[in-house]
């Protein structure tokens, strides 16, 4: 497994291998827990991927870092979009992409709705 890095993640796996923001101490609860969470992943796409991305248990307890360190770096919330620069690779997140899809879906159905309201 080889490890680069990129400050346009926060943590990142594609094939063997995983992508950190180079911002991350080495060593820290968050680290530690980013890591933990990358290596389960299959380095393909299947189905355990989807559920352990939903899930998230590794980060439940670094929450509160996790989102410090997102607003101290926000280069490292380019993470949360479906198509992201990683390295010299571009990688596309199918979970991610069906979040904003169905994020977009609600908001846009709201925002239809309301016409009728008023």
């Amino acid at each position: 497994m080889d490890i680069q890095y990129s400050p346009n993640v926060l943590g990142c796996r594609l094939g063997d291998t995983i992508f950190l923001n180079p911002a991350l101490k080495s060593g820290s609860k968050l680290h530690r827990a980013i890591l933990k969470h990358e290596l389960k992943h299959s380095g393909g796409f299947t189905r355990g991927d989807l559920k352990l991305d939903m899930n998230g248990s590794e980060l439940k307890d670094v929450r509160k870092e996790y989102w410090a360190f997102m607003f101290k770096h926000p280069r490292a919330m380019l993470s949360l979009l479906p198509i992201t620069k990683v390295g010299k690779y571009w990688g596309f997140d199918i979970a991610l992409s069906l979040l904003w899809f169905f994020a977009i879906a609600i908001g846009l159905a709201a925002f239809f709705s309301l016409g009728e309201i008023i």
